[in-house]
């Protein structure tokens, strides 16, 4: 069963998921027999789509990218009145389970991208207000397995945090605070013809990166390219690795698709993840860093990608 509880006393959402206990987790309980490797495909839910295909048939090896709905969902999507409904699924990003194609394969990072905008799409078309794409690498940001992989949760309620932030964008008579932070040079990191990769005003972590598009949007299009995107989210995610020490991260994708206020820009979110969430986070709601955005981002900038 699958619900969200509401805290009325500080307004945050809680989703009780009791499926999710059943995972396999390689990084805690030794070595597993990987899902998602090609010849283990019985071992996932029927597939969705799939992206390269050389005259193979669904659900056996020879794709590049496949999706499949999630064995073990955090959402239900015929959840009772009450419950928390909304469709979770995986978009497996390579056949080699233990390389990392944000670390050397623009190419593969853009497969991925056109098979989570094929979802996107879908989803919108579903009618379901709110779609999140993460991506949880290491142990320390949340992963159970090891193998590259995206995930997609389609939800019927907008999460707390974009509730926040349009509240705030709206506020402002004109203009955009993301639009204003990636034009300012200091925090910039990189840029490519449609994006620019930078630390935000003020990141949760150190050496957080968001990669944003040029053209201010609330919503990713169908008619995005993936490429350029792709290019810089594995510049700015080396340029990391290189700072760093290659460290546990998570990818977080904010976007607005059922409407577009005009304060809100879509982005991709690079939040590295060195240290676990202490007490002083938990208690005080504060989220510390030790080294001050412009420096960050200085060093990210002098790192050879």
């Amino acid at each position: 069963m699958t619900r969200f509880l509401r805290d009325p006393l500080r307004g945050h959402l809680t989703l009780v998921a009791e499926g999710r206990a059943g995972r396999p987790d390689e990084f805690r309980g030794g070595p597993v027999r990987c899902p998602f490797c090609p010849g283990h495909e019985e071992e996932t839910p029927p597939e969705i789509s799939a992206r390269g295909r050389d005259g193979t048939a669904p659900d056996t090896p020879g794709w590049r990218v496949r999706v499949v709905p999630n064995r073990y969902p955090a959402l239900a999507e015929d959840g009772a009145e009450g419950l928390a409904r909304g469709r979770h699924e995986v978009v497996v990003e390579t056949p080699v389970h233990d390389d990392d194609p944000y670390l050397a394969d623009p190419a593969q990072v853009a497969e991925t991208w056109r098979a989570v905008g094929e979802r996107l799409t879908a989803h919108r078309e579903a009618g379901w207000l709110h779609v999140a794409v993460f991506r949880n690498r290491g142990a320390l940001a949340g992963a159970t397995l090891r193998h590259p992989h995206t995930q997609v949760a389609a939800l019927d309620r907008l999460p707390p945090a974009l509730e926040e932030e349009e509240a705030a964008a709206a506020k402002r008579a004109d203009g955009c605070w993301t639009c204003d932070w990636m034009a300012d040079p200091a925090l910039r990191v990189a840029e490519g013809p449609d994006h620019v990769a930078f630390v935000p005003f003020a990141p949760r972590v150190d050496h957080e990166v968001w990669v944003v598009p040029r053209v201010h949007a609330a919503g990713w299009s169908p008619e995005i390219d993936p490429g350029p995107l792709a290019d810089l989210l594995v510049d700015a995610a080396r340029r990391q690795a290189r700072v760093l020490g290659d460290p546990d991260w998570n990818l977080v994708f904010v976007s607005r698709h059922d409407r577009t206020p005009p304060g809100i820009h879509w982005r991709v979110e690079l939040i590295p993840r060195r240290t676990r969430i202490a007490g002083f986070e938990l208690g005080a709601d504060v989220l510390p860093i030790q080294r001050a955005p412009a420096d960050a981002a200085r060093m990210l900038r002098e790192a050879n990608a």
